[in-house]
C-alpha cells in the first residue's frame, strides 16, 4: 500500500536530535507534574542559558552562524552545525510562522543540565514540546529535541463538540473512536463519531499480523530471534527498506516485526504474513472483528499494489466480483494476481483513490482499538519484548510527555485513506485508546489535517 507513516512522522518531528543515547520520542523523566502556565521564568542554569539562546534562534533573534558555538563536540559528531542551523531556521520561520517563540510551560527537572517544557508561537499559536540537555563540564548543548504537538495550538478544537463540528466539514467519511481501557480489558466509550462506519485503514491492519505472530511465538512454533530469509516473490513496494535487501538475506523475526510497525515496512509485513500463514492471520483477525469476511482473503501489501496498479484493469474488477475460493485462486503463486508483479511506473502516477471501498483492510474505529489493545496485551506478556518495542517505537505524532507515557501507535494510509490508532497511558494511571479514520473515494485526504484533528482528540483525552 502507499503508506504515509514516514510523512506523518516528518510532520511530527520538526527537529531531528538525540541526547546522550536516548531515541527520539523517549523522555528520561517520569511521574513529574507540569508547572503552571503563565510566562514562567527561564532558570538561571547552564541549560536555562541555552534555552534562552534557543528561543532567540526560533524567533529569528539570533544568527544561525552562532549554532556551532552552542554545540558540544559530541553533539557535532551526531549532526553537523550547518544542518542543525537549517533545521532550526525552518522550524522558526515555517512551523512557528516567524515567532516570536515564548515559553508556554516549564517542567520540573532533577538537574540544572536539563530543561524541558512547551514553546508557543505568538505568530500562529503552534505549540511544541522541547527538551535541551547540556554537558556538565562546558554548558554546551549535547542533546536537543522539539516536536509539534498537533491539535494543541490556539485554534485547535478543545472539546468533542468543537472537534465534531470541524470534522463535519471534511469531504468523504470520518470516524473517531475514543474509549477508556478498564483493568479487565473492557472498552468504555468516551466519544464516538460515526461509530458504525467500516473504512479502509491502510497499514493499521498490521496490528493483526503482529498479534498472530506473537501468539505463534507464545505457542513455541517460532521464536523472536528465529531467522527468516528475504524472498524476491514476497517483496513489496515502499514504505520501508527491507525490499532493498538481496534475496537470501536473513534477519530475525524481531527485526521484521519492529520494521513492520515502527516504519510500516511493507516487505517486512508480507514476509510475516507468509511466514505466519494467511489463514492463521485471518483466524486471529476474526476473533477481534465484527464482520471479518470483509478482510478474507487477508491481502498482503504486494497483492493490493498489484491489483490497484495493474495495466490489466479487469484484474481488480474480477477479484472484487469473485467469491472467496476464486479470490484465493487468484492470489495463489500461479494465479492472476500471484504471478504478477506490482507496476512500479504506475505507482509514480498514483494520485487519486483507487477501489478504496473494495480492496483494502476494513475496520470500524472500535475494531482498530480492539486490535491495538490485544496486540499490546500480548506484547506485555513475558518473553514478548520485541512486540512491545515494535508498538512503542514510533508515537506517530508529537505527544506531551508530561501527560502521556510512551504510547503504542500504528497508522496507515493510501491515496484517499488514512487511519491513526493509539493506546495512550496517561501519567495518572488511566489508559485510553483512540482511532481516527478518514476515507474519501474521490480525492486524497490531508495528512496535515488528519494529524491536527487526531492530535486535538489526544489533547481532549489528556484533559478529560
Amino acid at each position: 500500500m502507499k503508506h504515509k507513516n514516514l510523512s506523518i512522522l516528518a510532520l511530527a518531528m520538526s527537529c531531528l536530535v538525540v541526547p546522550r543515547g536516548l531515541a527520539i520520542g523517549q523522555s528520561p523523566t517520569s511521574g513529574a507534574v507540569p508547572t503552571q502556565r503563565g510566562d514562567p521564568a527561564i532558570p538561571e542554569s547552564a541549560a536555562g542559558k541555552q534555552l534562552a539562546w534557543f528561543l532567540g534562534v526560533l524567533s529569528a533573534g539570533s544568527s544561525r552562524d552562532e549554532v556551532g558555538a552552542h554545540m558540544a563536540e559530541s553533539f557535532k559528531q551526531f549532526i553537523e552545525p550547518g544542518r542543525l542551523a537549517t533545521q532550526l531556521e525552518y522550524v522558526g520561520t515555517t512551523i512557528l510562522g516567524g515567532g516570536p517563540a515564548v515559553i508556554d510551560r516549564l517542567d520540573p527537572e532533577p538537574s540544572p543540565n536539563r530543561v524541558s517544557g512547551l514553546i508557543r508561537s505568538e505568530a500562529n499559536g503552534v505549540v511544541m514540546s522541547f527538551w535541551i540537555t547540556v554537558e556538565e563540564e562546558t554548558g554546551l548543548i549535547d542533546g536537543l529535541s522539539n516536536q509539534v504537538l498537533h491539535g494543541a495550538g490556539a485554534t485547535a478544537p478543545k472539546t468533542w463538540e468543537e472537534l465534531d463540528a470541524r470534522l463535519e466539514k471534511l469531504p468523504g467519511e470520518v470516524y473517531v473512536y475514543a474509549a477508556e481501557l478498564a483493568d479487565d480489558g473492557t472498552l468504555r466509550p468516551v466519544h464516538v463519531r460515526n461509530g458504525g462506519a467500516r473504512l479502509g485503514t491502510g497499514s493499521t491492519f498490521k496490528l493483526y499480523v503482529l498479534g498472530a505472530l506473537t501468539e505463534m511465538v507464545m505457542e513455541g512454533r517460532a521464536s523472536w530471534e528465529q531467522p527468516l530469509a528475504i524472498r524476491d516473490e514476497w517483496k513489496s513496494l515502499p514504505s520501508g527498506e527491507m525490499h532493498l535487501l538481496p534475496a537470501g538475506t536473513e534477519r530475525p523475526l524481531s527485526e521484521y516485526a519492529l520494521k513492520m510497525i515502527s516504519i510500516s515496512d511493507n516487505t517486512a509485513t508480507d514476509h510475516l504474513v507468509m511466514f505466519v500463514g494467511r489463514e492463521r492471520v485471518e483466524a486471529y483477525m476474526s476473533r477481534l472483528h465484527g464482520e471479518p469476511t470483509l478482510n478474507i482473503p487477508f491481502l498482503t501489501t504486494r497483492e493490493l499494489f498489484t491489483m490497484k496498479l495493474a495495466l490489466d484493469r479487469t484484474m481488480a474488477e474480477r477479484y472484487i466480483a469473485a467469491d472467496v475460493p476464486t479470490r484465493r485462486a487468484m492470489l495463489a503463486p500461479d494465479g492472476d494476481v500471484g504471478k504478477t508483479a506490482p507496476n512500479m511506473l504506475a505507482a509514480a502516477f498514483w494520485k487519486k483513490p483507487v477501489w478504496i471501498d473494495s480492496i483494502e483492510w476494513f475496520c470500524t474505529g472500535e475494531e482498530c482499538a480492539r486490535a491495538m489493545v490485544e496486540a499490546d496485551r500480548l506484547a506485555a506478556l513475558p518473553g514478548n519484548e520485541p512486540a512491545m518495542r515494535a508498538l512503542r517505537t514510533n508515537p506517530g505524532i508529537g505527544m506531551d510527555r508530561m501527560v502521556w507515557k510512551k504510547p503504542a501507535f500504528k497508522g496507515g494510509s493510501e491515496v484517499g485513506v488514512i487511519n491513526l490508532t493509539w493506546l495512550l497511558d496517561r501519567k495518572d494511571g488511566r489508559r485510553f485508546v483512540l482511532s481516527f479514520g478518514w476515507n474519501d473515494p474521490k480525492s486524497p485526504v490531508s495528512d496535515q489535517e488528519s494529524v491536527e484533528f487526531a492530535g486535538a482528540a489526544v489533547g481532549i483525552l489528556g484533559r478529560n
